[in-house]
């Protein structure tokens, strides 16, 4: 907790694949194991946002327990987020333009295709800022986002104190102050902690 991570290795899929172990979606084979924090302290941000068509309200609604089962409209409206609170969060990620270019927050709009990836992102990222979790874990967000806005994302997540977890290839894995897990092959890794922390294991 708190240390910036990077996940990298130089086979591109086996970040991705680690993400989606540790997420669940995938299952573990052989005698491997996840551990992890509880997946309610966690939020996962994918290199491929979905957003699905509603209203930009709808986007903002805070998660809820599944214990919940079905929820009555007098209850979800409970985690419901206020339109200045979204507005607050756009505008801090870079997206103050938003609210004025769909006029109303109400309005049901096809996300995937009104939108840029880079603004998808930077949507997702917004609910993660407004969700304050104790980790997010995110694949190859250089990818859709400059380099400029990537640091000012995670330094807007940092500032939250939300602890960053990166997933990248080995050619996007640039951040000197972060610790890296370098994933090779048959199992192998290397950890380097952050400067300042404690010395770099490997496993043979």
């Amino acid at each position: 907790k708190g240390q910036r991570t990077m996940v990298c290795s130089s086979e591109a899929t086996t970040p991705s694949t680690l993400l989606r172990a540790i997420a669940g979606v995938w299952p573990v084979v052989n005698a491997g194991r996840v551990l992890r924090p509880p997946l309610n302290l966690c939020l996962f941000v994918t290199e491929r946002p979905y957003l699905p068509t509603c209203s930009l309200q709808e986007l903002f609604v805070r998660p809820y327990p599944e214990a919940i089962g079905e929820v009555e409209a007098p209850i979800l409206a409970a985690f419901n987020t206020p339109e200045s609170l979204i507005r607050e969060v756009l505008k801090e990620i870079g997206l103050g333009d938003l609210m004025e270019r769909i006029e109303d927050s109400e309005m049901v709009h096809d996300w995937q295709s009104e939108l840029s990836l880079a603004e998808q992102q930077l949507i997702v990222i917004a609910r993660v800022l407004l969700a304050e979790p104790i980790f997010v874990l995110m694949e190859r967000l250089g990818s859709a986002l400059d380099a400029d806005v990537l640091r000012h994302v995670i330094a807007c997540l940092e500032r939250r104190n939300i602890t960053v977890i990166r997933f990248e290839q080995m050619q996007e894995a640039t951040d000197p102050t972060a610790a890296r897990l370098e994933l090779g092959p048959q199992g192998r890794w290397v950890w380097t902690p952050a400067p300042g922390h404690d010395a770099t294991t490997s496993a043979p």
